[in-house]
């Protein structure tokens, strides 16, 4: 088995893995789209193996708010790209994640 180690930044930005078969990405991005294309970029053209990639989430860290942000955050764009009342339903969703957010905060 061969493995990597890597943040976002650097696993999205093309590095060439077709070697590694499991793949764990230290950190998290802010947007969906940048963790899903990081995630595309371990599996390579000409890879033999199934790629695993994983990112380890640890309770009560930073990270575990992020995941949840990051879940929000795509289930908004799959209720937009989705949805004949997309606009409505992503602004009463975007309302909610608001109102949550300040109870938190305060």
């Amino acid at each position: 088995m061969k493995g990597i180690v890597g943040s976002y930044g650097v696993l999205a930005e093309g590095v060439d893995l077709w070697r590694a078969n499991h793949v764990y990405i230290a950190s998290q991005p802010w947007t969906p789209a940048t963790l899903e294309q990081a995630e595309d970029r371990c599996n390579r053209l000409g890879q033999k193996r199934l790629v695993k990639v994983q990112i380890p989430i640890f309770a009560g860290t930073i990270d575990e708010a992020i995941q949840a942000l990051l879940q929000d955050k795509s289930e908004i764009v799959e209720d937009v790209l989705s949805s004949e009342d997309a606009e409505n339903l992503a602004i009463r969703k975007v309302a909610q994640m608001l109102k949550t957010s300040a109870a938190v905060a305060a």
